[in-house]
């Protein structure tokens, strides 16, 4: 049932004025506000009938008890008796059924928007990540690197040394044999010389002893030449382990190289990976920041789009309701429900101001129906604007006023290309409508001084004393300094509510 336009839209009468038509929520939210009335008659299109607002389900499990009771308090009514005849069913169709589809719509586009800036700002963190890790591995290699280059260097200095103590030990060898087959050869000729001739026995002892002593001295150089050569052997055999620990280290040092090799291939690609996503989340960014731009200048033209979004709360007896479109408070104010003293906010402001003094609905108000845009029903979108000139930006700066030779000083709480407002607390004696004066403005907020002649046009005596001006002479560059400040202030507003 929650899904047929019928259970939804009443057709009201209000009194003696004109029949309109509502939802059930606003039809609930206009008896809060005391402009229905619990016994007017509405019409349910399911039903085909006419009965009491109150008396519809819907309607009392919109409202609360307290609220109902307050309603049917305020200015009784018997309940109707008649049956006015019913609205034709074709104006019911051409009513727009698609704001809350809309409304979706835009949740899900800035929910979209708010995931993908997650997205950038985590990649942009992993990015950070990688390029630390990256930065280390790389540090880590060359370290390795410089291991390697270092023990290939001690490879070969140990290899050198080794073929000199070789060369040495092989020269000392060579020249040991050389000395040991001489005295041999001596000793030999002594025994020959002894045998041959057998002379004098004691000076052959005594040779032979000689020789005996040279062979003894010859024993201990071979001896002494036998620890030289094991402690060389010794020595060689350290160089030969340290050589083997070296290749060892050697082998495995390559091993790590070629593992930090694949790694900073692997740290490479994610690198290009999350370069890639930022590229592409870059790129939606950028199409969401030219979106938003566009939207942007649509207030920098000739004229100014007014949102129609929710966004207005109304305060009554203490109570705030809403919120509501600018179409429905507009058509609630054209139709007397509301009044210039209601009171009306945004909902990002934070005070509630009377209506008269909101210039959205103190100006004049074009609307346009888009031929491109459809809602959801099939019915054109209105949109609605206001003329740049015709808008009069909040303004707080002393004016001096020369007005029959006597200079007053006044407050400009608003400012536009066609004029101004002025607030007094004293001093304001004989101004009045059609009144001519000069206004000086100083280059505070400004870019530019204003001195210009202008007319009172209205004359506001609520609280403190005020005069709504015309300008008359306006120069073009004083018409540039004021388009400049209505600029640069429907730009803050665009931004804020973006």
């Amino acid at each position: 049932m929650e899904n047929s336009p019928d259970q939804h839209l009443l057709a009201v009468m209000i009194g003696d004025k004109k029949l309109s038509h509502y939802y059930l929520a606003d039809v609930a939210a206009l008896i809060e506000l005391g402009i229905v009335h619990p016994q007017d008659p509405v019409f349910h299109y399911s039903f085909k009938k006419w009965c009491a607002a109150a008396s519809l389900k819907e309607i009392r499990d919109l409202l609360s008890e307290e609220a109902l009771m307050r309603a049917q308090q305020s200015s009784p009514r018997p309940a109707p008796g008649y049956q006015p005849p019913p609205p034709p069913m074709s104006a019911y169709f051409s009513l727009s059924y698609g704001r809350e589809n809309h409304l979706g719509q835009v949740e899900e586009l800035k929910e979209h928007r708010d995931h993908l800036s997650n997205e950038l700002d985590a990649a942009e963190d992993k990015v950070i990540v990688l390029e630390h890790d990256l930065g280390k591995s790389e540090d880590e290699v060359s370290e390795l690197k410089s291991e390697v280059k270092n023990w290939q260097e001690q490879y070969y200095q140990m290899k050198v040394d080794y073929e000199d103590l070789k060369g040495i030990f092989g020269k000392e060898n060579t020249k040991l044999k050389e000395e040991l087959e001489h005295l041999n050869d001596k000793y030999q000729e002594l025994k020959m010389a002894h045998t041959k001739e057998g002379q004098n026995s004691s000076q052959h002892r005594t040779k032979l002893q000689e020789a005996w002593r040279e062979n003894k001295k010859l024993a201990q150089a071979v001896k002494k030449l036998g620890k030289g050569k094991k402690q060389l052997t010794v020595y060689v055999e350290d160089l030969e382990k340290q050589l083997n620990d070296a290749l060892v280290s050697r082998e495995h040092l390559k091993k790590e190289v070629k593992k930090k090799d694949v790694d900073l291939v692997k740290l490479k690609k994610r690198e290009n990976k999350a370069k890639k996503l930022i590229r592409e989340l870059g790129s939606e960014r950028n199409t969401l920041e030219a979106q938003r731009e566009v939207d942007l200048k649509r207030l920098i033209g000739e004229s100014f789009e007014v949102s129609n979004d929710p966004m207005w709360f109304i305060k009554r007896a203490g109570k705030v309701k809403g919120p509501y479109r600018f179409s429905d408070v507009l058509s609630w104010f054209d139709k007397g429900f509301l009044d210039r003293k209601t009171l009306l906010k945004k909902e990002n402001e934070k005070v509630f101001t009377r209506l008269e003094k909101i210039y959205e609905f103190n100006t004049k108000i074009f609307t346009k129906l888009e031929k491109s845009a459809e809602d959801a029903n099939g019915d054109l979108v209105k949109r609605y604007f206001i003329k740049r000139t015709d808008f009069r930006a909040p303004f707080h700066e002393v004016a001096r006023l020369e007005f029959r030779g006597e200079e007053l000083k006044g407050t400009c709480t608003s400012l536009s290309v066609g004029g101004c407002f002025i607030e007094f607390n004293e001093g304001s004696e004989g101004l009045e409508k059609n009144a001519v004066l000069v206004c000086h403005i100083e280059a505070d907020y400004l870019s530019t001084a204003i001195d210009v002649q202008m007319i009172v046009r209205n004359v506001s005596k609520e609280r403190s004393f005020g005069i709504g001006c015309e300008f008359l002479d306006l120069s073009d560059e004083e018409k540039d300094t004021i388009e400049e400040f209505v600029d640069s202030y429907l730009h803050s507003k665009a931004k804020s509510a973006a």
